[in-house]
């Protein structure tokens, strides 16, 4: 699922065919590429690495987390809904909730945010958590670091309405998705 924003090409020991190098921060991947108007991008950027979402508690383990989702009727229906074995796409996932909810019952999902302080809260609640089928990595919404058509479902929850263009957005996520 995850390829170079770049050239959209997989990658190979940490590298593209574009020779292009990433680099990681905790286990997470900066795979932030910009487009072409990075000053609004920058804005939101700095806002939430300041205020980056909800902290896990030490007391949340993984059945709490589960338990207080299933409490938000969104999250229970996609829960319900999203197949066992599907590649989900959570786009704007801050600190992972939704993603690693995904996740325990055995999704390959990733999860992509602009925050890189969300995702290293995400990151170690995967790691206390167990999950090994959630990944997590730094990306723009606009050039998503995903294969295009790798995708069963993508999920972009409180994030498209705050973009400068939703339909972009939008677009740039379903480009991810496998056809039909």
């Amino acid at each position: 699922m995850l390829a170079c924003p770049t050239c959209a090409k997989p990658f190979a020991d940490g590298r593209c065919d574009c020779r292009r190098d990433w680099t990681e921060t905790g286990g997470v991947p900066d795979l932030f590429a910009a487009d072409a108007d990075g000053s609004a991008v920058e804005a939101q950027r700095a806002h939430y690495e300041e205020w980056p979402g909800r902290e896990y508690r030490p007391d949340h383990t993984l059945e709490r987390v589960l338990a207080d989702a299933r409490a938000d009727a969104l999250v229970a229906a996609l829960d319900d809904q999203v197949p066992a074995r599907a590649a989900v796409l959570e786009a704007g996932c801050g600190t992972g909730r939704l993603a690693n909810v995904l996740a325990a019952r055995g999704r390959d999902v990733l999860g992509l945010d602009l925050s890189m302080s969300a995702l290293l809260r995400a990151e170690a609640f995967r790691r206390r958590a167990g999950l090994v089928s959630v990944s997590f990595a730094r990306a723009n919404l606009f050039r998503p670091p995903v294969t295009p058509g790798s995708v069963d479902v993508a999920v972009a929850r409180r994030v498209v309405q705050f973009t400068l263009n939703p339909a972009a957005a939008v677009a740039a996520l379903g480009r991810c998705l496998r056809p039909g």
